[in-house]
């Protein structure tokens, strides 16, 4: 393209400034496409620069025709200052579209990160919801499984003591209705009545422990006013039930007594398994983790251990942590998830005297002599075990079988160690004589769970400590 005399020549024609402009138009956009797909390169600003050249052709062809006095240079001239002109305000327009898209892209990026954030805090609510609700149903369910627990020891102890005659377990004859019923039968504790307890039903909106029904005594042997209420809730007074033989035939349903059976002498904890051991022995509770320590003699070689207290009816399992045969000390650890106390940790001692008062709590001959703590006193004796033992020492304390593992306390509350030997003379077990494993041997064996700077305080009555030291009193029971 030409310029000459105030004339566009394209292609050695004449043409009018609006074909040139076009023509232009044309070959810089053609050339900007051509640049884009070749360098991915924005069209746009190629454009803007074509403009900006030719622009500057027809301003530089009008100047230089105005100063030699070419009357046609003011129309390239004019041309020439508008196509800059465009070009500028086109490249402002860029920039503007430019900054507003960004603008644009950064708000959508906000809003974007608002979303993902209101989206991942809800994620997180939903999330501790749910592990809310899974840890509230898990404490229901060891809520309610500690209770049926504690119904079925408290059962198993009241089963095993002497029964009247309407007393023991049933279960219900089928006679075609909805529900059967597994019931234990025992007298009131506050009332001249007997209460039916459901130990199993068909029925799920039965819990173990509800109170199917209660039995008055009439003056006739074996004959009662039994009360109850249906599913519908309504309430049923003075209807009779009568105990013949070992069926008990109620108007709503009748019963086969199944335990005790006639003539039976055996005591419910003995049939039951559950409530079964082979041996036994004592201990103590050191802390609220659950450690516990006895004898090596009581724990060693057993495949199950039992934990009790003196007022608590549940058992829970517990497993040998550490054990020393040469002083007869074993660690213990309870590791049940019904088990929770709050007990300080133990006080511990090293020192003793000669003639110094001490007491031992512990479980002796439980098959006799009942599943209660026993608490016997006597003063230290002598300062060394068997045969001049130095791991032990001697004390007056009148122990017997299941007293080992006992704790020996001082009259501070203090542990000086636990009681562990008897002595036997000729087949006969010699009176007053009673041998006892000293702390330094627990401390040894069991130094990184136990506390050892825990102060006992002052002296206090013999009364006193018993009821302060029952709760790390520890009966164990022992299956091989």
């Amino acid at each position: 393209m030409e310029y000459k005399k105030g004339k566009v020549y394209y292609e050695g024609k004449s043409i009018s400034l609006k074909e040139a402009h076009s023509i232009s138009l044309d070959q810089l956009s053609n050339g900007a496409a051509t640049k884009f797909y070749a360098t991915n390169e924005f069209p746009i600003r190629k454009i803007q620069i074509g403009l900006g050249a030719f622009g500057g052709i027809l301003l530089y062809t009008g100047i230089e025709a105005m100063i030699i006095g070419n009357e046609g240079a003011v129309v390239p001239f004019l041309l020439g200052s508008g196509t800059i002109a465009g070009g500028v305000l086109l490249e402002l327009k860029r920039r503007e579209n430019i900054k507003s898209a960004v603008i644009l892209f950064n708000d959508d990026l906000k809003f974007k990160d608002k979303r993902l954030k209101a989206e991942e805090l809800r994620l997180q609510r939903i999330e501790k919801q749910r592990q809310e609700k899974k840890a509230s149903e898990q404490k229901r369910k060891n809520k309610e499984k500690n209770r049926i627990d504690r119904f079925h020891a408290t059962l198993a102890e009241r089963l095993s003591q002497p029964l009247n005659n309407i007393e023991g377990v049933y279960k219900s004859i089928d006679q075609g209705e909805q529900y059967e019923y597994d019931i234990a039968i025992l007298k009131s504790l506050t009332e001249n009545k007997y209460i039916g307890l459901v130990l199993e039903s068909t029925d799920p909106t039965v819990r173990t422990g509800y109170g199917l029904l209660s039995l008055i005594p009439t003056a006739q042997p074996n004959l009662y006013f039994v009360n109850y209420q249906d599913k519908a809730g309504n309430i049923f007074k003075n209807k009779t039930a009568e105990l013949s033989g070992g069926v008990l035939v109620m108007g709503m349903k009748s019963f086969v007594k199944m335990y005790p059976s006639e003539n039976d002498k055996r005591r419910f904890n003995e049939i039951d398994p559950l409530f079964d051991w082979e041996s036994s022995g004592s201990g103590v509770l050191i802390n609220k983790e659950g450690y516990v320590v006895t004898n090596n003699h009581v724990a060693s070689g057993a495949k199950r251990l039992r934990i009790s207290f003196q007022n608590d009816s549940l058992e829970y399992n517990a497993v040998i942590v550490s054990q020393n045969e040469q002083t007869d000390v074993a660690v213990l650890k309870i590791q049940d998830e019904r088990f929770y106390s709050d007990v300080k940790a133990v006080s511990w001692s090293t020192e003793f005297k000669l003639g110094q008062k001490v007491f031992t709590l512990g479980y002796p001959i439980s098959d006799k002599m009942s599943n209660n703590v026993k608490v016997v006193d006597g003063i230290v004796s002598g300062e060394n075990g068997r045969m001049g033992n130095s791991f032990y020492f001697q004390t007056t304390l009148p122990v017997w079988y299941g007293n080992s593992g006992g704790p020996c306390f001082n009259s501070k509350g203090e542990i000086l160690g636990l009681a562990t030997q008897i002595l036997f003379d000729r087949g006969e077990k010699v009176d007053n004589v009673a041998y006892v494993t000293r702390t330094e041997n627990i401390l040894n064996l069991a130094s990184d769970i136990i506390p050892v700077n825990n102060p006992a305080g002052e002296e206090e009555s013999l009364e006193k400590l018993i009821d302060k030291l029952i709760p790390y009193s520890v009966f164990i029971k022992v299956n091989y």
